[in-house]
């Protein structure tokens, strides 16, 4: 990375978000007001970013104005999974990329712990996870609840009108998403709890291929309701219904505490905040228990 302001040429090798902050140091985007910087003298902004107190503790010797310097271009770096950016994000980043046409959305892909290594390596701004995450480690915000179904083919041989059991459910031949998922290790760990063992007939890596392969009758699917609304408002996959009922799960958001997001993240993130008010309605819902 090269920033240019006036006469100084600094040299940087980090990571790709940290590339962010140190440009928002020279370009001032993510300030309130204009203000020159004076590091020489100790004067500055009250508060201080991630990125100007390390200018001011190791690099910074010089008055640097914001409105010399030469502005990186603003990319917002994302971790999701596959399923999270298909289901959840999609929309969202079409809606965000039509308000902000000057903000450039990377995302890395993977399982929720991937994902959290990629924020604490500084390859990713925001991560957006499905666990209960430390908030002494995190800056969390609240996404959205997912519920856990059983679902199968409109003609596949079982009764939809019976609650069934655990140990009911594990006789299906079941259709998981493979091990590492983290969906799959929340399922068999409360499956354990209560003494039944699942045995999946069928794994896979992709939570839109367990619809399509319970829609052509090959078993049972475990699938997150939120993320099968389209096969379940079609019909072509239903609900089984059951006397238990796994605790619900949340998406988040998650950044690192201590670490002042991108003027480009904290847009994003804000962005999704908002749109989480008006998008899945909690009242319509195809998850059945009996009591």
């Amino acid at each position: 990375m090269r920033l240019v302001a006036g006469k100084a040429l600094t040299h940087f090798t980090v990571s790709a978000p940290h590339n962010e902050r140190f440009a928002e140091f020279f370009t001032g985007e993510a300030r309130d007001e204009a203000m020159d910087y004076h590091f020489a003298n100790g004067k500055g902004p009250a508060e201080d970013s991630f990125c100007r107190r390390i200018f001011r503790r190791d690099v910074a010797r010089r008055e640097v104005s914001p409105e010399r310097a030469l502005p990186a271009a603003a990319v917002t770096y994302v971790g999701a999974s596959d399923t999270v950016t298909k289901t959840y994000l999609l929309s969202r980043l079409e809606a965000f990329h039509r308000d902000y046409p000057d903000i450039r959305i990377r995302i890395l892909n993977g399982t929720s712990h991937m994902v959290l290594n990629y924020l604490h390596a500084g390859q990713v701004d925001i991560a957006f996870a499905s666990d209960d995450q430390d908030p002494a480690v995190y800056d969390v915000r609240h996404c959205v609840d997912t519920h856990t179904i059983f679902v199968a083919a409109p003609d596949y041989p079982c009764d939809f009108t019976h609650a069934y059991s655990m140990e009911e459910i594990a006789a299906f031949p079941l259709i998981l998403l493979e091990r590492k998922a983290s969906s799959r290790l929340y399922l068999e760990q409360y499956f354990q709890q209560h003494g039944v063992t699942i045995q999946p007939e069928i794994e896979l890596g992709s939570h839109n291929l367990l619809i399509s392969l319970a829609r052509i009758g090959l078993g049972v699917a475990c699938v997150t309701e939120e993320f099968s609304q389209s096969g379940l408002g079609r019909g072509v996959i239903l609900p089984l219904r059951t006397d238990f009922s796994i605790p619900p799960r949340a998406v988040t958001m998650c950044t690192l505490q201590g670490v002042t997001p991108t003027s480009a993240a904290k847009r994003f993130m804000d962005f999704i905040s908002e749109s989480n008010k008006m998008a899945y309605d909690p009242g319509h819902s195809y998850h059945f228990t009996t009591g």
